[in-house]
């Protein structure tokens, strides 16, 4: 149970799970066996007092605890009150842009999970004094300098780690020391092929390498990966210092041919000579994304999906879907411009056990093409964002009685459809999340009547339709299951409007 609330006239004293704003005092006194707390300040003036910081350490069943705010005195006085907590294993802490962590933080003594955002990390974030912590995640913090890393890499328990956006100049073999990690992303740093390889070395249990963006690694990738005989995934994506070496990188995927144990590749930036020659050697690949590549066609595909166990492909440029292999379970195509007219024709005959599709911006797809989808009977996630020329009223009323198996469609920006193509699709009984962002044909007050008929828990993305004319049109969105008493648990559509008017 969540509970959000603008002001201090709660009643309800079993709650597991509470979001404050402001933050209240004495809040230990109504919510005893609270589990998870999340405070914010976003006021200068507001300060922790000590009735406030008794509360956290009075709350004898608290294990998650996010501490959000723009100003760093009230960080650090909430810091310092939480450090104190004897059953805290999960700390979130948010700064505002280039705030500082504290010089002297404290942290709770058997936190084993801790992120931080947004933050100036100094030289000692002072997490020594945390022996049990297993997931750290700094993604976008900035580390002043290398003592920073040192004193990261002391933390001998880590299992998983995320740097990425935090060492932009600095390479990762400082990293070695970390024996236990089973999960590394250090994304956009300075990492090179020899840092990796000092790394790798000592860090042999990695199952989860993440290396988006990182530019300065040249055809020694896969021999600084060698020792990595556990790694089930590894993320390439955005290393443009491989696309500046087409002619070797044919020679640098096939060294990467003694990871048999690769269940997830994710790259971009390359002609990937030697990618289908390595598919015969990687036997339980699940999951294949490729990115700004040249472009792929039949033939290309078909050795690229020779996996036998592969499930999940993402491309970006591919001319033809011809060879597709019949073991897809979700395939992306999101953004393609080189597909043909026939794409979707082939996807229905090919792929018949698909369960997500993204065809989101496809430029080939018309009003003609979209109702050929209906043969696929297991299909649960469709996007077609972007889609506006494709999707229309009748597509809709064309696709909606087919579609009772979906739970996640996405029609974000297509505006050629109204109200008769949102009526059909309170048909599509499983539908759990719809997205109908800048359909600028629909209005509130329609969409939340169609919410309230579908007696579904809904979660509706609707930013850009007309504003809504009055609080109470929800009104209708809270409605008794048939046969049920006046007690039973009323369904309810949950309703994120994001404000992009």
């Amino acid at each position: 149970m969540r509970l959000v609330c603008k002001g201090w006239c709660l009643a309800v004293t079993s709650a597991h799970g509470l979001h404050l704003a402001p933050l209240v005092c004495g809040v230990a006194l109504r919510f005893r066996y609270l589990a998870s707390l999340d405070l914010q300040s976003r006021n200068a003036s507001h300060r922790m007092d000590a009735k406030e910081a008794a509360g956290l350490t009075d709350l004898p069943l608290l294990e998650t605890l996010q501490l959000s705010g723009a100003y760093p005195a009230w960080l650090e006085q909430a810091l310092a009150a939480a450090a104190e907590s004897a059953s805290l294993t999960s700390l979130h802490l948010q700064g505002a842009t280039n705030a500082s962590l504290p010089a002297a933080a404290r942290f709770p003594r058997r936190l084993r999970n801790l992120a931080l955002k947004q933050l100036s990390i100094p030289c000692d974030p002072g997490l020594s004094r945390c022996v049990a912590l297993c997931v750290l995640d700094l993604e976008g913090c900035c580390l002043w300098d290398t003592a920073a890393i040192s004193s990261i890499a002391s933390i001998h328990s880590l299992t998983l780690l995320n740097l990425s956006g935090c060492l932009p100049e600095l390479d990762i073999e400082g990293l070695s020391s970390l024996v236990c990690l089973t999960d590394l992303n250090v994304g956009f740093s300075g990492a090179t092929d020899q840092g990796l390889a000092t790394m790798a070395a000592s860090c042999t249990a990695l199952t989860a390498l993440r290396l988006p963006g990182c530019s300065r690694f040249s055809h020694g990738l896969a021999a600084s990966t060698e020792p990595l005989s556990r790694l089930r995934l590894l993320d390439v994506s955005g290393c443009n210092g491989l696309h500046c070496h087409p002619v070797l990188i044919g020679h640098d995927l096939d060294g990467l041919q003694h990871l048999t144990s690769l269940t997830d590749i994710q790259m971009d930036y390359g002609r990937y000579k030697g990618l289908a020659g390595i598919m015969f050697q990687l036997t339980q690949l699940t999951r294949l994304s490729l990115k700004d590549c040249c472009p792929l066609g039949n033939m290309d595909l078909a050795f690229i999906t020779t996996p036998p166990a592969l499930q999940d492909l993402a491309i970006t440029s591919c001319s033809g879907l011809a060879r597709l292999s019949s073991s897809l379970r979700a395939l992306n195509l999101a953004q393609n411009s080189q597909l043909e007219t026939t794409a979707v024709e082939h996807i229905t005959q090919r792929c018949p056990a698909l369960r997500c599709l993204n065809l989101a911006g496809l430029r080939v797809l018309d009003d003609a093409a979209v109702p050929q989808l209906t043969a696929l009977s297991h299909l649960t996630s469709l996007n077609l964002s972007r889609c506006a020329e494709a999707v229309t009223d009748s597509v809709l009323i064309t696709l909606a009685p087919h579609g009772g198996q979906i739970a996640r469609l996405n029609l974000a920006d297509c505006t050629q459809f109204g109200y008769r193509g949102l009526q059909a699709l309170a048909q599509l009984t499983a539908l759990t999340d719809l997205d109908l962002t800048c359909c600028r044909q629909l209005a509130d007050a329609a969409v939340l009547s169609m919410l309230g008929s579908t007696g579904a828990q809904l979660h509706l993305s609707g930013g850009g339709m007309s504003p809504l004319a009055s609080p109470h049109q929800l009104a209708p969105m809270s409605m008794e299951p048939p046969g049920s008493s006046s007690s039973a648990p009323s369904v309810r559509a949950s309703v994120q409007r994001r404000l992009e008017y």
